[in-house]
């Protein structure tokens, strides 16, 4: 019997996808200590990539400096006194496209030791920012706070918040006229807007180790992570499993909603920020359980 777990932090999913999976009787949403990249790697066996910060696990992936920054393109809408960040604001480029914003970024920044890596999923990490520690926000997580606080409320904090506040708005300024973005605009697609810089600076407890520092996962051959975040990425990598791309489509869900119906996938789990909710084929019988959609069921666990 086969078991599945998608993790959706931000809770990405379209209503086509809901629609495709229909209803069904999850069970009551049941809190993950330390959140889902916690859960994540517990369950890979790799505590201590819970313990570095998101950035340097994405780093020594790549054999990059381990004091580097996240560096997400978001799409902000200007409103009347504040930035917006809309449904689809955080955007996912392609190989080529971070190629290219990295490459322009070096003609602008690299006499300021700032680089701009961008990784093989479209991906990107900054490093040369050094000497700076702050407190940050994963972007995955900005529409829940940006809806409740606005979008300042999510401004990093700390010692070194206002250098990387700088680094920001100065970067905004020069996406504005980038090139890139005029040719995303050109074909109908949201443009970069900023680059959020998140998870990094110095590890907080511990440095993530490579592979063959630790022991491998039990039957890691069997064992397959679909996922489009860089951080579950960069921990498949170093533990050694096999990593594959998460597909979203509705045709994705339409299929675990037959091999729910048909008891071929014992278990579903669906994980967004530090909860969790399942469902299993016989929950059909808990009619005391509502029937929810997949987004209905996440929200709550949020």
């Amino acid at each position: 019997m086969r078991e599945l777990v998608l993790i959706l932090p931000g809770l990405f999913l379209n209503a086509d996808a809901v629609s495709a999976l229909g209803t069904w009787r999850f069970a009551t949403p049941r809190l993950l200590q330390g959140g889902w990249r916690c859960a994540f790697a517990r369950s890979i066996g790799r505590d201590d990539v819970a313990l570095a910060s998101p950035a340097s696990v994405v780093a020594a992936s790549e054999e990059l400096p381990i004091d580097a920054w996240l560096a997400t393109p978001l799409h902000l809408i200007a409103g009347m006194t504040t930035l917006h960040l809309p449904a689809e604001g955080i955007l996912r480029l392609s190989a080529e496209e971070a190629r290219e914003l990295a490459s322009r970024f070096a003609s602008t920044f690299g006499a300021d030791g700032l680089i701009l890596h961008p990784l093989d999923d479209g991906s990107l990490l900054l490093s040369g920012l050094s000497g700076c520690a702050a407190e940050t926000v994963d972007p995955a997580l900005l529409s829940e706070q940006v809806a409740s606080q606005g979008l300042a409320s999510a401004q990093p904090v700390g010692e070194g918040a206002a250098t990387l506040r700088a680094l920001m708005t100065e970067i905004e300024m020069w996406l504005h006229d980038l090139p890139l973005n005029r040719e995303r605009e050109q074909a109908g697609l949201p443009s970069i807007r900023s680059l959020w810089l998140w998870g990094g600076g110095a590890p907080h407890h511990a440095e993530p180790q490579p592979a063959a520092a630790v022991a491998p996962v039990e039957e890691a051959s069997d064992f397959i992570v679909h996922t489009r975040d860089p951080w579950a990425r960069a921990c498949c990598g170093l533990v050694g499993i096999d990593c594959k791309p998460l597909d979203l489509s509705p045709e994705f869900f339409a299929s675990i909603a037959a091999e729910l119906q048909r008891g071929e996938l014992s278990k579903l789990t669906l994980i967004t920020t530090d909860r969790a909710v399942s469902v299993r084929p016989g929950d059909r019988w808990r009619w005391w359980r509502p029937r929810r959609d997949a987004l209905s069921a996440l929200t709550e666990a949020a």
